[in-house]
């Protein structure tokens, strides 16, 4: 039997909301700051170079993945107002078709 599917829009809604507070705090990340550094302390010498190429591969990796952690975010908050929508325009079908509930005594 498969199990039942649960969904919760408030608890989508705040995943989101931390999820995209987490992205903007990734992303103000000075990660190659040190590298930075470090290759100017080392400049003529090949390890200069090699600090320079980790800086930039460090500062891509965090920008795509701060990026990828904001498009998560908006998907999550796209998924709670819909499973919001759907809930609401059911519940309205259902009020329509819904009348006056009757009762016969045996």
């Amino acid at each position: 039997m498969t199990p039942t599917l649960k969904v919760n829009p408030p608890v989508l809604t705040t995943s989101a909301q931390q999820e995209e507070t987490l992205s903007s705090e990734l992303a103000a990340l000075t990660v190659g700051q040190p590298l930075a550094a470090s290759a100017a302390a080392l400049a003529g010498l090949q390890s200069a170079a090699a600090c320079s190429q980790c800086e930039t591969v460090l500062e891509t990796a965090r920008d795509l993945l701060s990026t990828e952690m904001s498009q998560y975010a908006t998907k999550l908050s796209s998924a709670a107002t819909e499973y919001e929508k759907t809930d609401s325009a059911a519940a309205e079908a259902l009020g329509k078709f819904a009348g006056p509930v009757r009762y016969e005594t045996v």
